[in-house]
């Protein structure tokens, strides 16, 4: 399915700006993470049998790791995408809240031994198992990232986020199937294994979320699944959430563990993975 690219312009600013609640640091006019439109057409996707051969390829491998989803890899996509980032501050439960926000940017995701590199769509590469699939990057802690997938598309979508390391990653789903799906990934405190009392990952969900409402208030979410490791297990629990029966907790005792997604046949599934040798097969969830 052909698609169009949206030509746009880019302003650059430097430093914070005094009212965070009013102002981007990297502004596109027409950007999604500032109107919540449609993601469909922003999302190129791959034929599904290169999206589905990827998973299997995901499904088969042991010990490995992801490269090319930040800043320090040369020649990684994380580089050639830092204009798709817009950062705001969000004033939540008595505390303002970094989040950047993601407009959906695509890479190549390819197999490279025991690596699984992220390289711009634009180069040319010998790796024969590839796909196009879009990145949620995680730049810095104690700050939120999130993006924007169609709910519903003829594509076939593939989508990768930073490695979890003690991270939370939330998927919500709208009221109202014109809306987007909203994927979000939280890093407030994820080192700290002695964690008790507030769950701050859920608070930084929570204003994402109510960013994103504010920009579309047609379209409102809910959590539908969420991603927590298990030592912030008892905060959470005590939290009481309304969606405390979709959460799984990972373990990192073991390094760190690989999320992935796709959309295949009309449905989304959202995966989690142990990147290390002789681990369990992968947990999915139909979204």
């Amino acid at each position: 399915m052909m698609k169009c690219p949206l030509l746009v312009s880019t302003i650059l600013c430097i430093g914070y700006l005094t009212d965070v609640n009013e102002a981007w640091l990297f502004t596109r006019p027409s950007s999604i993470c500032q109107n919540n439109q449609n993601a469909d057409p922003l999302i190129q996707g791959d034929n599904h049998n290169a999206v589905r051969n990827f998973l299997r390829v995901i499904s088969d491998k042991g010990g490995f790791d992801l490269i090319g989803d930040t800043l320090l890899q040369t020649g990684g996509c994380r580089r050639t995408i830092s204009e798709d980032k817009h950062r705001k501050g969000r004033f939540y439960n008595d505390r303002m809240w970094t989040l950047d926000c993601w407009e959906p940017a695509e890479c190549t995701i390819a197999e490279d031994g025991m690596f699984f590199k992220l390289i711009p769509v634009s180069t040319r590469t010998s790796l024969s198992v590839k796909a196009r699939t879009v990145l949620l990057p995680l730049d810095e802690h104690e700050t939120s990232s999130y993006t924007f997938l169609p709910m519903v598309t003829r594509d076939n979508i593939l989508f990768v986020t930073a490695m979890l390391t003690g991270c939370s990653f939330f998927v919500a789903k709208p009221n109202n199937m014109n809306c987007n799906l909203v994927v979000i990934h939280t890093n407030y405190r994820c080192q700290d294994t002695s964690a008790t009392g507030t769950d701050y990952n859920h608070l930084q969900a929570m204003a994402v979320l109510e960013e994103v409402q504010s920009t579309n208030p047609s379209c409102r979410y809910h959590i539908d699944r969420r991603w927590a490791v298990d030592y912030w297990r008892s905060a959470i629990e005590a939290a009481g959430h309304d969606y405390r029966r979709k959460i799984y907790y990972y373990s990192i005792d073991n390094g760190a563990d690989f999320l992935y997604g796709s959309y295949l046949s009309g449905r989304w599934q959202f995966c989690i993975k142990i990147a290390r040798p002789n681990a369990p097969s992968e947990t999915c969830f139909f979204i």
